[in-house]
């Protein structure tokens, strides 16, 4: 069994932590052991999760406590050199599969142990317990001392190289930085030393600055041509020109309308150029430069003059501009509750939650992660993870989702998609993400979709369930496809905020899949939390979701849940009728009684 160096990490999680000092070690283990699931606690469960992403392999990790941890066979602790292993183990031992190892941080010298042990040196030291004589891999066990010392050796040097490729990267991207913040500072302040107006300053004595400003121009030249520099020189008189010409054929610099309210302008552009930018004049009626610096509070704060930002960029940009003294209109009632008077991009992170039933066909499922994929893009949320993505049946194919920014999540023995999409949410919400979408695998996102629906979730201040369009039916039990309103909105394309699922929780795991949604939503508006549908965000579902059955199924479930106890019976009634079992949930009723919210068996559809 050999420990070569890892590969070249892009992120260490927990950079100075000392169990990077084993890396070599951790990534051989890992390799040879290939763990179907890996649980703990501490930093060493993150730095084996890069790990092993690196060498590509579906180790599903899960930081849960040892009374809800199950079927690990690989087990990270962090423990003090005093502490017993024993006593750290115990409450783990019902978790841990037959055969499993446990890496003990901490761990000053091999602790007495009746299985195999072995013992790394380095760092804060790291013990290799075995919980039987069988653990795997075999090999590791029978490896002398030595090669554990060679393997901490091999790691140090790893690490050495590691941190030098992080320093080099992290001095190009500040290098990058200073670049572009030294251009857009000569963009915007190249006439800052320029002698000021007597009067324009009323906070500084005009003439002192006037002086000041000649006398630090007259030795920045000298200083050049006594050292022979006049590429800078050069390039600021070719730059004068430039934004002198670009002014002059600009529709948005009125040089009349310029003069007119600066009378001691002789040359309205030589004016703006030595006074107008630094003071951020003014330029025309066609052109209202407070207003364009309050609708892009970056440029703002850039310290560009506004006319000369929006020639240089924002123009490109497609950024907005109006004319002096034209009123904004004002945004009506469901232009504000669809967000679209919000400026900006979608800045928190989100996430994309599939779960793959076991019999869609992949091409299926590639076509619907591709779109959301594409959708992502829309946001700037297109970061590797974002979209997760669970297979009820086989393991699914990471190589096949490589193209896109998918995290394949290995299956568990069993589970309902409602099951996967809470473990989903468990997941992003736990790994930061702000918002969560459900998402069908058998729906298509459009593109612009996902701009549609998280402008509406910011609206509400991240507070709402807000739903998709279903194409070509309306998603969501609406009255009309452009209502906003909704007592119902189906999960086949849903956006759940952090705050929502913290106020409610997930899905109810007592529904197969059929129903969750609505009872999710029921749930919502006991909670006072608002329920809206997007008409502009378009999801087109291939899927065909009638199942009487299954609707029968979630009735009776739903029924009982809220108190609505002929309404269950009734459901029941029809499922005894067609020979089908009824679902035991005797004693089931958690929600008070709520005759007003009717339950249509056309919603209860299957969503995932």
């Amino acid at each position: 069994m050999a420990f070569p160096p890892p590969p070249a990490l892009a992120y260490r999680p927990a950079p100075e932590s000392a169990w990077w000092v084993h890396a070599a070690f951790l990534q051989g283990l890992l390799v040879q052991m290939a763990p179907r699931r890996c649980g703990g606690s501490g930093e060493g469960v993150a730095i084996l999760r890069s790990l092993a992403a690196r060498a590509g392999l579906l180790t599903e990790f899960d930081e849960a406590a040892p009374d809800l941890a199950e079927d690990l066979d690989l087990l990270v602790l962090e423990a003090g050199s005093a502490m017993e292993p024993a006593t750290v183990l115990a409450p783990w031992q019902p978790a841990l599969v037959p055969g499993a190892v446990v890496l003990l941080h901490g761990v000053g010298s091999a602790p007495p142990q009746d299985a195999p042990v072995r013992h790394l040196p380095g760092g804060h030291g790291l013990a290799v317990l075995a919980t039987s004589s069988d653990a795997r891999p075999a090999t590791l066990w029978a490896l002398p001392p030595t090669a554990f010392e060679e393997a901490v050796s091999t790691s140090r040097d790893w690490l050495a190289a590691q941190r030098l490729r992080e320093a080099d990267a992290e001095i190009a991207a500040l290098r990058r930085r200073a670049d572009g913040l030294e251009r857009a500072l000569l963009a915007a302040r190249e006439t800052a030393d320029a002698p000021a107006e007597i009067g324009a300053a009323p906070s500084f004595e005009p003439r002192a600055r006037t002086r000041a400003g000649v006398l630090g121009r007259a030795r920045t030249l000298a200083t050049h041509i006594a050292q022979g520099q006049v590429g800078p020189l050069l390039g600021g008189i070719r730059a004068r020109r430039r934004v002198r010409e670009m002014l002059r054929t600009s529709p948005y610099f009125d040089a009349a309308w310029y003069a007119a309210r600066h009378p001691e302008a002789a040359d309205p552009i030589d004016h703006f150029l030595r006074v107008g930018i630094r003071e951020r004049h003014e330029t025309s009626p066609a052109f209202d430069g407070a207003w364009y610096l309050a609708r892009h509070p970056d440029v703002a704060a850039s310290g560009f003059h506004p006319l000369l930002h929006y020639l240089e960029h924002g123009q490109a940009e497609g950024r907005a501009t109006r004319a002096r003294g034209a009123a904004p209109a004002a945004a009506s009632g469901a232009d504000r509750r669809l967000g679209l008077h919000l400026p900006g991009p979608t800045l928190f992170p989100v996430t994309i939650g599939i779960v793959a039933p076991a019999d869609l066909p992949i091409e299926a499922l590639t076509q619907a992660v591709a779109a959301a994929s594409t959708a992502l893009t829309q946001i700037g949320q297109a970061a590797p993870g974002r979209i997760l993505l669970l297979g009820l049946g086989e393991a699914l194919p990471p190589e096949r989702f490589a193209a896109w920014p998918v995290a394949v999540v290995p299956p568990r023995r069993t589970g309902s998609p409602v099951a996967g999409h809470n473990r989903l949410m468990a997941m992003a919400f736990g790994g930061g993400a702000a918002v969560h979408i459900l998402l069908s695998a058998e729906a298509t996102l459009h593109p612009e979709a996902l701009v549609a629906l998280l402008r509406m979730v910011r609206a509400t201040g991240r507070e709402a369930l807000v739903g998709a369009r279903r194409v070509p039916a309306p998603l969501g039990g609406v009255a009309a496809a452009d209502a906003l309103e909704a007592d119902w909105l189906s999960g086949i394309c849903l956006a759940i905020p952090r705050a929502v699922h913290t106020a409610i929780g997930g899905l109810d795991e007592r529904f197969d899949s059929a129903g969750a949604d609505l009872d999710l939503c029921w749930r919502a508006k006991a909670a006072g939390i608002a329920r809206l549908h997007c008409p502009s965000a378009l999801c087109l579902d291939h899927a065909d979701r009638d199942d009487a059955d299954a609707a029968r199924v979630a009735g009776v479930l739903l029924a009982t849940k809220w108190g609505q106890s002929e309404v269950a019976a009734a459901f029941a009634r029809s499922l005894r009728e067609r020979g089908l079992p009824v679902p035991d949930r005797a004693g089931d009723a958690a929600c008070p009684a709520a005759p007003d919210l009717a339950i249509d068996p056309a919603r209860l559809v299957r969503p995932w």
